[in-house]
């Protein structure tokens, strides 16, 4: 038994309970006031609970939002006005809590999820729950808010890598599933629907690629999932100019076959510049053919984006850079110079 609750009810939980990289974090409460408690899981079934933050004064409730195996997120102060994180390095059992400086947030948070240093969060807005991300500082606690889209509302968002799922509420409809990917340029989240009809969806979950949800359209809840798309090539290229190179991309649609790519310039040297080209390879494999002429040189930031028949699409950038090879110059020898003695010098001669 790693927690009980004295002064909870039958059917009362311990909530948020979260588990990652052997270690597990809950919710408990400590007289009136709500505790985060963590334990690394050892050998031998052992697990002693502590308190995290270990040095705070327990005067406020701490509740906890986040979890992903290093760094926890929970909420404090009155009414739960301040946010903090808490990165507990391997071995560990304490740590020093952060305050998050979040910009532009509508306090109070009602859920967040962490992956790393993508931070996404639920924020209470009348009319609905308003979701937004940042790239966390683990360091500083700083955090750029950006929106989920223009004017999305939702519950409950999970975050793997650049990819934030939620619950979605639109008026006049049950809930449904979507999903967005950050974009690498300029950091935006455009909401791709993922269900969506007369029966409610609900609880996302996801990992690397793969989604996974509650759904009730053919009666009793199941759990469904679904894949989402693909893509992957070599993040920096380098090449001297006059020089093929050749780099396959790797790309899967969810609906079978790769995906449909095409190729953008961010800044700097563009595709059409250095003669770059997609060409069709064997099975999921696309070719990036790059034929730089040899008067051509410089660097430049490009944007892949693949996109599936269903409308999904998902990008990554290309950094290049080309060398010009510079024709080396002959070099002259001096021509040889008479030996010149002066007037008055002696010149010995050995034989």
């Amino acid at each position: 038994v790693l927690a009980t609750d004295p002064r909870g009810k039958p059917g009362d939980r311990l909530e948020p309970l979260l588990f990652s990289r052997g270690r597990v974090l809950w919710s408990e409460r400590v007289g009136t006031l709500l505790d985060v408690l963590t334990c690394r899981l050892r050998s031998r079934r052992t697990c002693i609970p502590s308190r995290l933050p270990s040095d705070a004064p327990a005067t406020f409730s701490t509740r906890l939002l986040a979890f992903d195996g290093r760094t926890a997120i929970w909420s404090t102060g009155f009414a739960s006005s301040r946010i903090e994180l808490c990165t507990l390095e391997p071995g560990e059992d304490a740590c020093l809590p952060i305050p998050v400086s979040i910009s532009r947030l509508a306090l109070p948070v009602e859920a967040a999820a962490i992956d790393g240093t993508r931070l996404a969060i639920e924020s209470f807005r009348f009319g609905g729950s308003a979701l937004s991300h940042c790239e966390l500082d683990l360091v500083t606690g700083a955090c750029e808010l950006f929106p989920i889209g223009s004017d999305e509302r939702g519950s409950a968002p999970v975050v793997s890598g650049r990819r934030i799922a939620w619950t979605r509420k639109i008026d006049g409809e049950p809930s449904s599933i979507a999903f967005c990917e950050i974009d690498p340029v300029g950091g935006h989240c455009n909401p791709q629907r993922v269900t969506g009809g007369v029966t409610p969806s609900m609880s996302p979950s996801m990992d690397g690629n793969r989604l996974v949800w509650e759904d009730e359209r053919v009666g009793p809840k199941q759990v469904l999932s679904t894949e989402l798309p693909i893509l992957h090539t070599l993040p920096n290229l380098s090449m001297l100019a006059g020089n093929r190179r050749v780099v396959p991309v790797y790309s899967h649609d969810p609906m079978g076959g790769p995906l449909a790519l095409s190729l953008q310039s961010v800044e700097g040297l563009e595709p059409e510049t250095v003669r770059a080209r997609l060409e069709a390879g064997r099975g999921p494999l696309t070719q990036l053919v790059i034929d730089p002429p040899l008067d051509v040189g410089g660097r430049g930031r490009w944007l892949l984006i693949g996109e599936g028949q269903g409308g999904w699409t998902t990008r990554q950038t290309i950094d290049v850079a080309v060398h010009r090879v510079l024709e080396a110059k002959p070099q002259r020898r001096p021509s040889p110079q008479p030996l010149t003695v002066p007037r008055n010098s002696r010149l010995r001669i050995v034989q």
